[in-house]
C-alpha cells in the first residue's frame, strides 16, 4: 500500500467509508489506497522484464482514476500475493489500515502522513510544469497561462479532475480571476497557496 502511494500520492481511503458507501443505496461507491478491491488492480509481467500495474477505480466525487505504471520486481511480487487466493469484490489490502500506514510514513520521517505526501508531491509537480510551462513566458498573460496549466497537471495528479477534463479550455484566460485560488470546471478547487504552504512547512520539520 506504501508503495503504491509512494508512486502516485492517491488518497489514503479508509475501509469504513468504502463499507458504509456499498450499504448506502443512494450513494457511489469510492475508494482510496488503503481500500482497494482486487479487481481495481491489473498486474502485468511484460516479456523485457518490466512489471506493470495498472489501477482503475472510482476515487473521490466519483472521479475515475486510470493509470498504470511501473514498479519494481519485489512491488510487484507482494502484490501479486496480496491478490492471490483473493475474490474479485474482496480488499486487496484486507489486513491493513490507514493509520497503520500513517505510523509506518512517521517512522520513516517525524509527521509525514499520506496527506503530507500528497501535498509534497503537489507541491514539486507544480513548481516542475510551472517551470516547464514558463520557460519562454514573457508577457503577464503568457505567465497566467503557464500557471494555469501547471496547476491543471497537480489536479489530474492528485485525481481533482479527470484526465478527459484536463484540457486547457480556449478561454481560460478570462476564467482566472484569482490565480492563487482556481476552480476547476467540475467545481473542485485547487489551492496551490495551502499547498506551498504545507510543503515549506514539511521542509521546515524536516530540517
Amino acid at each position: 500500500s506504501s508503495g503504491i502511494n509512494a508512486e502516485w500520492p492517491l488518497r489514503p481511503g479508509d475501509e469504513d467509508t468504502a463499507v458504509e458507501n456499498k450499504a448506502a443505496t443512494d450513494k457511489v461507491e469510492t475508494f482510496g489506497c488503503c481500500s482497494l478491491l482486487v479487481k481495481h488492480i491489473t498486474l502485468y509481467e511484460r516479456k523485457d522484464k518490466k512489471y506493470v500495474v495498472e489501477l482503475d477505480f472510482p476515487g473521490k466525487g466519483s472521479i475515475r482514476y486510470h493509470n498504470d505504471f511501473g514498479v519494481e520486481e519485489l512491488v510487484f511480487t507482494n502484490l501479486k500475493a496480496f491478490k492471490d487466493g483473493k475474490k474479485e469484490d474482496d480488499y486487496l489490502f484486507d489486513q491493513f489500515e490507514t493509520y497503520q500506514m500513517n505510523a509506518y510514513l512517521k517512522n520513516r520521517m517525524p509527521n509525514l502522513t499520506a496527506k503530507v505526501f500528497r501535498t509534497y508531491k503537489a507541491s514539486l509537480t507544480f513548481h516542475e510544469w510551472l517551470e516547464h510551462y514558463s520557460k519562454n513566458a514573457t508577457s503577464i498573460t503568457d505567465k497566467l497561462k503557464a500557471y494555469k496549466r501547471a496547476n491543471r497537471e497537480v489536479a489530474i495528479l492528485l485525481n481533482h479532475v479527470s484526465r478527459k477534463k484536463s484540457a486547457v479550455p480556449k478561454n481560460s484566460d478570462k476564467q482566472m480571476d484569482d490565480p492563487s485560488k482556481q476552480k476547476q470546471e467540475d467545481g473542485t478547487e485547487t489551492n496551490m497557496e495551502k499547498i506551498n504552504d504545507d510543503f515549506k512547512k514539511l521542509k521546515g520539520d524536516e530540517g
